[in-house]
């Protein structure tokens, strides 16, 4: 019921390309604790690693929504938001 310990395997899942598990992992963090940001965020990245722009990009809003100063993640949410939306003419 450590909802960290399963977030660092679902790290080290995700570094070595075993996105499968990584997943697996992640959804047993976000049901011990639905709003940690570290397992949201690295949901975003592996959705985004397997082109389903959409997923990423609600993943990656939701962890905003909980650490508004997250990382580099403002800058994925403006890429990801150009491609499902396209550019304003």
């Amino acid at each position: 019921d450590f909802a960290e310990g399963w977030n660092k395997r679902a790290t080290l899942y995700y570094l070595i390309d075993d996105y499968d598990r990584s997943m697996r992992d992640i959804q047993k963090v976000l049901a011990l604790e639905p709003r940690h940001f570290g397992a949201l965020s690295g949901l975003g990245l592996i959705l985004q690693d397997v082109g389903q722009t959409r997923g990423a990009l609600a993943a990656f809003q939701q962890a905003l929504a909980v650490h508004p100063f997250l990382g580099n993640i403002e800058d994925s949410v403006t890429e990801l938001l150009r491609e499902v939306e396209g550019d304003a003419i």
